[in-house]
C-alpha cells in the first residue's frame, strides 16, 4: 500500500507538475499575445502620426496657397484701385486741358480783336474816324 502511496503521491506530483507547466505555457502565451497586441498598438499609432503628419502638411500647403491668392487678389485691387484713381486724375486732367485750349483760343481772338483795334486806331482819326495820313501813305 505504501508503494500505492508513493505512486498516487509521485503521479499527483506529476499531474501538478504538467498542470503548472501548462498554466505556465498560458501564461506565457497570454503574455505573448499581449505584448502582440501591445506591438499592434504602436504600429496603429505610427501609422496615425504619420497621417496626421501628412495632413499637417497638407494643411500648409493649403494654406499657403490661400495666403498667395488673398496677395494676389489684393495686389489686383491696388492695382484696380490705382488704375480708377490714375482714371480720374487723367479725366481731371483731360478736362483741365480743354478748359485752357478754349482760354487759349479766346485769349487769341481777343488779342487779334486787340491788334485790329490798334491798326484802326494808328491809322484813323479819334475824332472823325477818318483815315489819316499812316492810312494813305501805306496805299501808295
Amino acid at each position: 500500500m505504501e508503494d500505492h502511496l508513493q505512486d498516487a503521491e509521485a503521479a499527483e506530483g506529476l499531474i501538478g507538475k504538467r498542470q503548472e507547466d501548462a498554466l505556465q505555457s498560458e501564461a506565457q502565451a497570454m503574455l505573448d499575445v499581449r505584448e502582440q497586441i501591445v506591438e499592434a498598438r504602436e504600429s496603429v499609432a505610427e501609422v496615425r502620426e504619420g497621417a496626421i503628419h501628412h495632413r499637417e502638411e497638407a494643411m500648409g500647403t493649403r494654406e499657403h496657397k490661400v495666403l498667395g491668392r488673398e496677395q494676389h487678389q489684393e495686389a489686383i485691387a491696388t492695382r484696380l484701385t490705382l488704375s480708377d484713381e490714375q482714371i480720374l486724375l487723367l479725366r481731371q486732367t483731360n478736362a483741365q486741358l480743354v478748359i485752357a485750349t478754349i482760354e487759349a483760343h479766346e485769349l487769341a481772338d481777343q488779342l487779334k480783336v486787340a491788334r485790329d483795334q490798334l491798326d484802326y486806331t494808328a491809322q484813323h482819326d479819334a475824332l472823325t474816324a477818318l483815315p489819316n495820313r499812316l492810312l494813305l501813305q501805306g496805299n501808295r
